[in-house]
Formats: C-alpha cells, sequence, structure tokens
C-alpha cells in the first residue's frame, strides 16, 4: 500500500490486488489502505478467476519473510498466473512463497519468480544459495530506518563491495611491511593452483608469499614467480616471519593434504581455508573441531 502511494504520488498509474488470505489484516496495512490516493484502483481477491496481470511492472507483497508453509491453493493460483504474465516481478524483502530459512521442505513450484528483490535492512539468508536464485533474481539491500539495536541472527558476515576494496598503500612500503602469507596449495598433478594462488597473493599486497607444495612445484616457481619463496613439501612448523596463512587449492584429499591442514590449524593468526581445504574438513570431521577462530 505504501509503496502504491509513494508511486502515484510520483506519476505512475498503479492499482492495487488486496489478497484476503486472512481477516487480521495489520494496522500498518489498515492505515496505509486509508491514505491511498483516489486515483489508485484497489482491488480485494478472495479468488483467482479476478486477478489478470497487467502493466509494465509487478511489485510482489503478498508474503514477506515470516512465511513458514507452502502457498496453496487460490494464492497458488495468484503466484502462478503472475509467473507466467512475463512482466517483470519486483518482490519486496523476498520473493513470496521463499522461507527466510531452510526451503528444503517447500513447494518450490509456487514461488514468486522475481528479476529483483528488494530487502529490508540486511540480505535474507536464501539469496546466498545457487537454487533459490532463480526465485530472487538481482536482490539489493534497503535501510528501512530500524532502531539502532537491531541486531539479526548472525548467521554469517555479509561483506559489501565497498568493504572489499583494498588499503592504500604507503609510497614507503616495502616487502617487510607489507606482511608474510605462507601459502599452502598444489599437489603432484596441481601444481598450477599453487602458483595461481602465490600470484594472486602478490597481486592483493602481500610482502612476501612463501609457497608450501609438492616438489614439482619448483622448476615453475622459479621461472613463473621467482620473488616467492618455496618452503618445502613436508614442513615441520609454519615460518616464523608468517603473518597469515592461505590453505586448499589444489591441496587435494590425500593424508598428507590431511596433515599440511592439520599443521595450518596450529598456526596462532588469521587463516583462509578454501577449495580442497573445505573438501578435506568436510571428509573428516575431527578436522572442524580444530578449525582456528577466526578462520575464513
Amino acid at each position: 500500500m505504501a509503496i502504491a502511494r509513494i508511486l502515484a504520488e510520483r506519476g505512475y498509474h498503479v492499482a492495487v490486488y488486496a489478497c484476503e488470505y486472512t481477516n487480521q489484516a495489520s494496522n500498518d496495512f489498515a492505515s496505509n489502505l486509508a491514505r491511498l490516493p483516489e486515483q489508485v484502483m484497489c482491488h480485494s481477491l478472495s479468488n483467482a478467476g479476478d486477478f489478470i496481470p497487467e502493466g509494465d511492472l509487478l511489485v510482489d507483497c503478498i508474503f514477506c519473510a515470516g512465511l513458514d508453509r507452502p502457498i496453496k491453493n487460490w494464492l497458488a493460483d495468484i503466484v502462478l498466473k503472475m509467473n507466467g504474465s512475463n512482466i517483470p516481478i519486483v518482490s519486496i524483502d523476498l520473493p513470496s512463497g521463499l522461507y527466510i530459512g531452510s526451503n528444503a521442505e517447500n513447494d518450490l513450484s509456487t514461488i514468486i519468480k522475481a528479476d529483483a528483490t528488494l530487502s529490508f535492512q540486511i540480505p535474507k539468508l536464501p539469496f546466498f544459495f545457487e537454487e533459490y536464485a532463480f526465485y530472487c533474481g538481482h536482490f539489493s539491500t534497503l535501510p528501512i530506518g530500524l532502531l539502532g539495536d537491531f541486531k539479526a541472527p548472525e548467521i554469517a558476515t555479509y561483506i559489501e563491495r565497498t568493504e572489499a576494496q583494498l588499503h592504500p598503500i604507503s609510497a614507503f612500503a616495502f616487502k617487510g611491511t607489507k606482511g608474510y602469507l605462507t601459502v599452502i596449495a598444489g599437489s603432484e598433478n596441481m601444481i598450477g593452483a599453487a602458483l595461481l594462488c602465490a600470484h594472486a597473493a602478490f597481486k592483493t599486497g602481500c610482502g612476501y608469499v612463501g609457497l608450501i607444495s609438492h616438489q614439482n612445484a619448483i622448476i615453475p616457481l622459479a621461472t613463473k614467480l621467482p620473488e616467492a619463496i618455496y618452503i618445502g613439501d613436508h614442513p615441520k612448523k609454519i615460518p616464523v616471519k608468517t603473518k597469515a596463512v592461505a590453505i586448499g587449492p589444489g591441496l587435494g584429499k590425500s593424508e598428507n593434504s590431511k596433515k599440511l591442514l592439520e599443521l595450518a590449524f596450529k598456526f596462532k593468526g588469521h587463516i583462509v581455508v578454501d577449495a580442497d581445504g573445505l573438501n578435506l574438513i568436510a571428509g573428516h570431521s575431527d578436522l572442524l573441531h580444530q578449525l582456528p577462530k577466526g578462520s575464513i
């Protein structure tokens, strides 16, 4: 109702369809319904037969983030009509029919297929799963003025693009002030992964990059990336200078790879685990309990 009013005040031709699936309308709903300009046509729906999708844009506000059961009956028919209309759809907060948490028990056939989703205040968990991207489309997070003490459940940390920018480097910086990264990557037939990881480390600002990898990496490293330091394939400890550890790309899932991961977990500092590092954790539950706090 609020969106309809704002669009109408800006000169758009707007029609509203209110789905009467409950007799308990909220006070916000009632007050915004009363504030609709006269030129906005408001239709009450109690069946799908009276609904014909039309116009240049459909705004989906049937349900938001509180839904916990599949959409059924005539409301499901409304959703199917919207999805089959070939009119672009923008969903508010979350596409109607999609749960905010797990959708394993949901009926995915009765979920709005949005081209874009405007999420209130925080991104919602389904946005980050490939199987639900089809329903969410492109999403944006919109601040709506919630009180400063508002906190969402901390499932994960979402890093915005602006927060991921590299820090500016002083004109007087040199390799000794830019940190030492130890990379543990690559196996006998996956040396390329180790070289790419080490190269990326230099590219993003590391001063020293030491590589723990299979001996097959020695010649390619000397040829392609001579600024890197080859540490060895079975070191007893992480180099003392190390400020952070990156482990996983092309590492493989052998017993030796598992020992290297356990070695990394003994490091007292920042650790980034990726690729086969994650696969090893998935295959060995005991490794999960060794994962140092603050790991990425």
